[in-house]
């Protein structure tokens, strides 16, 4: 089993491999030494992701372009003196094509060597949400519960909850700045009063664990070959929240994740429950028009994760709208059916949650 930080590293080892290509036209002629090549790009760049980094070496002065194919793309510190080797920052904008879009980037020195460089942009943005998704305000439900919701430079600041007037959780989230190579996010849980860190990529999706210095809170996530993703929050804890998914249609970051199979576990009296769901979603309603997981509201403010809900794991957000989920085990016997309205757009307008005690409750999304 691979941890948080060797999965996304995987991810990233294939999609070099598979959507990154490096033109070398530094080979050497007899006895010539010069060189300039480019050695690797970011893999990790989304719709909202605002920095990437291409990594170079040059036996002399050098000089970095940027293609006519991307003007969403700037080049800083695009020259410099050699012998070299290090990073050049780009920055880019936000992609709101909902497609993934392909920028070339060129290295030439004064020994007249060059190589060539090609960088992705994905049309989804870190949390698997659409480049042009809408970002939810606020949610009110018919059973007393509301959660807000408040955005900066296309990232969650803040995240609050509550039920019948009483606060369940509040969250505020600060992310790395440029000069912050480990690109630590901070998220400090105010009713709590615990600062939890994780490291981030540049789409700002945890590459470690989400944990506080004791790790008495703790969110982790896991993967097998078997496509299973887990996130276990507070896993050994009254507060026990693990999901994990079966996943299907993974090609590349804008693929279309499918959860066919859903393992709900948790703490009920001090018993851990589980809940072995078959997810329908037959009409194919996309779940990545609005910037939040709407699935994560079938169980309630109270035994919803809430940093799925954020989309802070993308590959365990499912691109369609669970419409029932099913547990017929005769051990625990359950049922979540859902249904929508949905507005022009498409974004989710009102999610009514039917279970199988009978109990319902509609939510109703603004923007």
């Amino acid at each position: 089993m691979k941890t948080s930080k060797s999965f996304i590293n995987g991810v990233k080892m294939v999609l070099a491999a598979t959507t990154v290509s490096l033109a070398m036209t530094s080979c050497l002629n007899e006895g010539d030494t010069s060189y300039a090549y480019i050695s690797g790009v970011s893999t990790d760049c989304y719709a909202n992701s605002n920095t990437v980094y291409l990594v170079y070496q040059s036996s002399s002065a050098w000089q970095i372009q940027k293609g006519s194919d991307a003007p969403w793309l700037t080049v800083s510190n695009a020259s410099g003196q050699g012998p070299a080797m290090g990073s050049a920052v780009m920055t880019t904008e936000f992609n709101n094509t909902n497609k993934y879009r392909t920028a070339t980037v060129s290295l030439t020195n004064a020994d007249g060597k060059s190589s060539s460089a090609q960088l992705y942009q994905w049309g989804t943005r870190g949390d698997g949400s659409l480049g042009t998704a809408r970002e939810v305000r606020r949610i009110t439900g018919t059973d007393g519960s509301e959660i807000t919701f408040l955005y900066s430079n296309k990232r969650i600041a803040s995240l609050n909850v509550s039920k019948n007037g009483k606060l369940i959780e509040h969250y505020m989230f600060s992310y790395p700045t440029l000069a912050d190579t480990a690109r630590i996010m901070s998220v400090y849980m105010t009713v709590a009063e615990k600062n939890l860190k994780t490291s981030v990529n540049f789409g700002w999706q945890p590459t470690t664990d989400i944990a506080d210095d004791n790790k008495t809170e703790l969110v982790t996530w896991t993967s097998t070959s078997s496509n299973n993703a887990s996130v276990k929050w507070n896993e050994n804890t009254d507060r026990r929240n693990v999901q994990t998914v079966m996943l299907s249609g993974y090609e590349n970051p804008d693929s279309e994740l499918s959860n066919s199979q859903l393992k709900y576990s948790y703490s009920k009296d001090g018993i851990i429950v589980d809940e072995y769901l078959t997810i329908s979603h037959t009409e194919k309603m996309s779940n990545r028009k609005q910037t939040v997981d709407a699935n994560q509201l079938i169980f309630g403010v109270e035994r919803m994760n809430p940093f799925m809900l954020l989309g802070f794991y993308r590959y365990a957000r499912c691109a369609y709208l669970y419409e029932k989920a099913e547990d017929t085990s005769s051990q625990n016997k359950c049922t979540y059916t859902v249904k929508y309205t949905r507005n022009t757009d498409e974004t989710v307008n009102t999610m009514t949650v039917e279970r199988e005690d009978g109990s319902s409750v509609t939510y109703t999304f603004d923007y």
